[in-house]
């Protein structure tokens, strides 16, 4: 074909449906906005800025992975977690947790519950190599 290679720069700039839907969940705005940016070569990111709105788009679609605050008003990061696994018990092992405290009681949760956890700050690369090893861990996922 004469136009093959301008048809082939024209696929490539088609958006990558078969990317991983990702949810950031945090209520600071600029938080979830860089952690969007970080993660925008793993998959298609979806924000929420609260454990609420964020259960509610849990509830809509199929997520890959959730990068959630721990700490949030409300309802915190683990209890949004809770409350996921109940209703879809399929997102047990698709969380990781994101906090800027190491408060114990936190911190024991995640640990003997064997869940990913970030302290912020968190290096990028950690940040990515994290939410990698969620993706991979369901191939079907989200």
């Amino acid at each position: 074909m004469p136009d093959g290679g301008e048809l082939l720069k024209k696929a490539d700039r088609l958006p990558k449906i078969h990317k991983k839907k990702i949810l950031v969940v945090d209520d600071k705005a600029p938080n979830a906005r860089l952690l969007k940016a970080v993660l925008e070569d793993e998959g298609i990111i979806y924000t929420a800025g609260s454990a609420a709105e964020a259960l509610e788009r849990l509830s809509s679609r199929p997520f890959a992975a959730v990068l959630t605050d721990v700490d949030m008003p409300r309802m915190n990061g683990i209890e949004l977690y809770l409350q996921t696994v109940e209703r879809h018990p399929e997102m047990k092992n698709r969380f990781i947790f994101y906090t800027g405290s190491a408060d114990s009681e936190n911190i024991s949760f995640l640990t003997e519950n064997n869940l990913p956890y970030l302290l912020k700050p968190a290096p990028i690369n950690s940040i990515r190599s994290t939410v990698r090893s969620i993706l991979q861990f369901d191939k079907n996922a989200g």
